[in-house]
């Protein structure tokens, strides 16, 4: 997931984006597993609404799972959610 948000960002902005997100975190096994299960979540919720998901919005979508957690979220659907959230409310 890291890496995918990180090949998204352009060659300028990724030690920016890397060092403003990513310094000292680690996500342990467990955490990660309910990092990888809510964003499949949200893909299949977005898929169901017959949203057509780029690779950019998959990206967003993990970066904004990413954020959520290390803000302190931890709750499996509500990082569903707000991943769905980034691309549905783009949508509209």
């Amino acid at each position: 997931m890291v890496k995918c948000v990180l090949d998204f960002a352009a060659s300028s902005q990724r030690q920016r984006l890397k060092k403003m997100i990513f310094d000292d975190v680690a996500f342990g096994t467990s955490l990660a597993a309910t990092m990888a299960r809510a964003y499949d979540e949200a893909c299949a919720a977005l898929r169901d609404q017959n949203v057509e998901l780029s690779e950019a919005a998959r990206k967003l979508m993990a970066l904004r799972i990413m954020t959520a957690v290390q803000g302190g979220e931890r709750n499996r659907e509500q990082l569903a959610r707000l991943a769905a959230a980034v691309v549905y409310d783009a949508s509209q």
